[in-house]
């Protein structure tokens, strides 16, 4: 699925397209292992954190695709990553 959305940082009428669906989530959301990534890009911020923990997918042209199904707890598993970590950073 392809999106746009409207984007206030380029010039009025210009829009950014996003390969994977926007979801806007108040700042007092708590993620869990079963967040999705898509929850989880939602929140500005959030791609640092991911980032940060090295976590390849936000990056990954398959990933985009899937980003809907991927929880953080799979994704954590799958690389071996800290997802104690990376909920303490991204809830933080």
């Amino acid at each position: 699925m392809i999106m746009a959305c409207q984007d206030p940082s380029i010039s009025e009428g210009s829009f950014l397209f996003l390969a994977f669906p926007v979801y806007i989530f108040p700042m007092e959301t708590k993620f869990t292992a079963d967040s999705t990534l898509s929850e989880i890009t939602a929140i500005e911020g959030s791609l640092e954190v991911l980032t940060k923990h090295n976590v390849p997918c936000p990056h990954c042209p398959m990933a985009a695709m899937e980003m809907d199904h991927l929880s953080i707890g799979m994704i954590c598993e799958a690389y071996g990553l800290d997802l104690a970590g990376i909920l303490t950073d991204l809830n933080g």
